[in-house]
């Protein structure tokens, strides 16, 4: 079936090439089926700002991949939410009340879901919570704004299909000292 779709070459150029394979699939009629096992990931030290490519880059993966529920992870972002509105309050009652709420809901979700894949250790991160969802908020927004990815340090254009185009480097000159391309 895979050769069917134009094999993995078909997809090498897509951002969420795992995405593109499952929708081409299900346009044949075929079903796709999700593992039920949990895949350890070790993604290896990063630095802020290879981190933040990487996350951004994760988020307009997102937006591409279904463009029309990237707007709706929003409500995802309770704890931002509820500070947007505890600041629009005026500091009320009710602003406080929806960040409390916010906060023990979330601290209690990642508790349960860090006993239930035996993420443990995890626990010991719960309050750095909020200023995660907070970045994570932040990412979000940033995900939705532009169409230019950094992966492994090369730049690319993200078309609206979702397909990646490389942004070439200046060829050495004696304009080279101007920096116009930065990675």
């Amino acid at each position: 079936d895979l050769a069917r779709l134009g094999g993995f070459k078909a997809i090498t150029d897509y951002l969420a090439d795992d995405y593109q394979l499952g929708a081409r699939i299900a346009q044949t009629g075929l079903r796709v089926h999700l593992s039920d096992y949990v895949v350890a990931t070790v993604l290896g030290e990063t630095g802020f700002v290879e981190q933040w490519h990487r996350e951004v880059r994760w988020s307009r993966c997102a937006r591409v991949s279904r463009p029309w529920c990237y707007p709706g992870l929003l409500i995802s972002f309770t704890i931002p939410l509820a500070l947007l509105l505890l600041l629009c309050t005026g500091f009320a009652a009710v602003g406080w009340q929806a960040l409390v709420v916010s906060l023990a809901v979330r601290w209690l979700v990642a508790f349960l879901i860090s006993g239930y894949t035996g993420d443990v250790e995890s626990r010991r991160w719960l309050p750095w919570l909020p200023l995660r969802d907070l970045l994570s908020a932040l990412v979000w927004l940033v995900g939705g704004l532009g169409r230019h990815i950094v992966w492994r340090g090369d730049r690319f254009i993200l078309r609206s299909d979702g397909r990646m185009e490389p942004i070439s480097r200046p060829t050495p000159g004696w304009l080279s000292g101007l920096r116009a391309w930065r990675p």
